[in-house]
């Protein structure tokens, strides 16, 4: 009951309305419409992505008639599985060979000698831990195309010598060393996040430090090494600019110089099916590596930089 001094039971006024509940204000969190952004962005981006995939395997099935009509995103009334089989049938099956072989023997190589290089920069203390680990990060902030003209003369030269050279063994070398840098740098910081208690059991035990290392820490590293046998992989797959510069008989092409003959047979020709029947073909293994063992990548780069 309120009362002529504008008192309720006993409190004045001001003071019983500020014992009432307040109502909830919304609260934005601090960050939130920067990161609905960054979601807006790529939702686009892997809609866009899932688009052009799928107008480029729609028409690799259409008949070279379809291809020109318009719209081209039309889906006709048959579908041309043979496309593949033929693509296939004109060389992308020796293109793939050629591609398993170099990018195959380039990662296993780059990686084994990474993981034999970070292991002391980063377990075992001495002097030059750290210019040893810039003169790696060296390698990444050059641009590989800059060392184009004096890698082309020196390999060029090695072929006037020695005749048995040929283009699988030059691109399976510079995979090999193209990798090292990077590879390096990750598995420095993977090494990092292991405890050194298990070195030190081991060297009780009796171990010496080739055999700590060999049982011991390289099965502990297998995710990052999991990773980047496959970014490397990927990555030399789809090697374009060393192929080129190396790479003179057509049985020994890549897959990326494979699809660049396709697309000027077709310029020519007016065929574009062989062109995006045999860029289905070079995508499939790509998209199934990264659709099983997407999770094993983000893992092993996610762990491999926690320290470092």
């Amino acid at each position: 009951m309120v009362q002529a001094t504008g008192s309720v039971g006993g409190q004045s006024q001001a003071a019983w309305q500020e014992s009432l509940p307040r109502r909830r204000r919304a609260v934005v969190p601090p960050g939130a419409i920067k990161y609905t952004a960054i979601y807006v962005v790529l939702g686009v981006y892997c809609v866009f992505s899932i688009v052009v995939f799928f107008w480029v395997v729609l028409t690799s099935l259409k008949s070279n008639t379809d291809v020109l009509l318009y719209p081209p995103w039309h889906i006709p009334d048959t579908l041309h599985w043979e496309n593949l089989r033929d693509a296939w049938d004109r060389g992308i099956g020796t293109m793939f060979r050629n591609s398993l072989i170099v990018a195959g023997c380039g990662t296993i190589g780059s990686v084994a000698l990474s993981c034999l290089a970070a292991y002391p920069i980063a377990r075992i203390p001495f002097r030059f831990n750290q210019p040893l680990l810039m003169y790696f990060l060296m390698g990444i902030m050059i641009p590989y195309p800059l060392t184009a003209i004096p890698l082309f003369k020196i390999v060029e030269s090695l072929r006037q010598d020695h005749t048995w050279i040929s283009a699988y063994v030059i691109l399976v070398v510079l995979y090999t060393v193209g990798g090292v840098s990077f590879n390096t740098f990750v598995m420095t910081g993977f090494y990092k996040t292991l405890p050194f208690e298990l070195e030190e059991a081991a060297a009780l035990d009796g171990a010496s430090p080739l055999r700590t290392f060999w049982q011991v820490m390289l099965p502990l590293a297998r995710p990052g090494i999991a990773s980047l046998l496959i970014l490397n992989f990927v990555s030399w797959w789809n090697e374009f600019f060393y192929a080129l510069l190396f790479v003179r008989e057509k049985s020994q092409y890549t897959v990326t110089l494979g699809l660049t003959y396709l697309d000027q047979q077709a310029v020519y020709t007016a065929k574009y099916v062989g062109l995006f029947a045999g860029m289905t073909l070079t995508m499939i293994p790509v998209l199934i590596i990264f659709g099983i063992l997407q999770k094993q990548i983000a893992r092993g780069l996610t762990v491999g930089a926690l320290k470092g």
